[in-house]
């Protein structure tokens, strides 16, 4: 019976070996495929300049980018082929451009150093300068870093430096003229609402929130860390990353945060 069964297993072996063959192909395979999904072909831009932001237009082949030397230059450009070929629309001395958000093809925003936005109201072929209360003290003209629309009306803009000395702007007329909301001794990074009255926004060594509607802010018992990236992904499941390698996860509309990968330390 042992002599049978070893005769039939050594039959076997050429089918096993057949079914390995195959199951490799197929690994090997897939993992080519997978691999091809990830190239990236190297652009030619026109410029030199550091480029910080790219924003593609409601899906179509429109894509505009930004960018610039700080407190020295900025460059907006556009592209028509998704990216084939580049126009510079704009540039402009002592100032570079951080953060592109576009509300629809023709109307969007550009934010720069020393608490400066720019409109667009024609597709992005001309920009200007938006109007700015100025009560807030040299220090707090800052970088500003990230943008968010609440309405039609209401709109609200973070930002910092080195650091430290962040500013919260809000604007209640579609972005024509803004006023400081806040100053902190932290710069300031992220800013997302979860509905029109809860918001967070994080920075150097602490995560803020407000529960109405931005006219306040308060600091939460997220801390001693420099978060710079936060997003939602529903009403209640959002995702905080750190300078250090540290992601956070909270199920509680950020009641409560999870540490999910500790970084380098």
């Amino acid at each position: 019976m042992k002599r049978k069964f070893h005769k039939q297993n050594k039959a076997l072996r050429p089918a096993r070996l057949f079914l390995w063959l195959i199951l490799l192909a197929i690994v090997f395979s897939c993992k080519k495929e997978k691999y091809a999904l990830v190239a990236w072909t190297r652009l030619e831009s026109g410029t030199r300049l550091d480029l910080k932001s790219l924003v593609r237009i409601n899906q179509t082949d429109t894509l505009f980018v930004c960018g610039g030397k700080r407190e020295e230059s900025g460059i907006i450009l556009r592209s028509v082929d998704l990216g084939k070929s580049w126009q510079v629309l704009y540039e402009r001395q002592g100032i570079s451009f951080n953060k592109l958000f576009f509300l629809n093809a023709q109307q969007g925003f550009a934010l720069g150093d020393f608490l400066d936005i720019y409109k667009t109201s024609d597709g992005g072929m001309t920009w200007n300068k938006t109007a700015f209360s100025d009560t807030v003290t040299y220090n707090y003209k800052v970088v500003l870093r990230d943008m968010v629309q609440l309405n039609a009306q209401l709109f609200f803009v973070s930002g910092g430096d080195d650091f430290g000395n962040g500013v919260i702007l809000k604007s209640e007329d579609a972005g024509e003229h803004w006023t400081a909301v806040i100053t902190e001794d932290h710069e300031l990074r992220s800013l997302r609402f979860l509905d029109s009255l809860h918001g967070f926004v994080c920075g150097y060594g602490l995560l803020m929130k407000s529960n109405d509607g931005g006219q306040s802010w308060n600091s939460t018992s997220l801390s001693d860390e420099f978060f710079t990236g936060l997003t939602f992904t529903s009403s209640t499941q959002g995702y905080l990353c750190g300078y250090n390698g540290n992601l956070y996860k909270t199920s509680d509309a950020g009641e409560n945060w999870k540490k999910l990968l500790k970084g380098n330390t």
